[in-house]
């Protein structure tokens, strides 16, 4: 099984991208929401960032968009480049 996280706060340090668990783990048990992670650059799948209050890139959201409450979902729209 997969399971994709978001960090928040991300720093480059030594090859390592380092920063805070930003989304609920769900079924996976061996990571908290906040806690501090490590990843290298060929484990990352998506990124994003934002730019005038825009989100730039974060591909895995659009696919997202069907599970989220309607109000939710179209706030996170507008915000979309695309």
């Amino acid at each position: 099984m997969t399971k994709n996280f978001w960090l928040n706060d991300v720093l480059l340090e030594k090859a390592m991208f380092k920063g805070v668990i930003a989304n609920e783990p769900g079924l996976v048990g061996n990571v908290q929401m906040g806690e501090s992670w490590s990843i290298g650059r060929e484990e990352i799948s998506d990124w994003m960032f934002t730019q005038r209050r825009m989100i730039q890139e974060g591909f895995t959201i659009t696919p997202l968009l069907d599970s989220m409450p309607e109000k939710e979902a179209e706030a996170m729209r507008v915000t979309l480049v695309q």
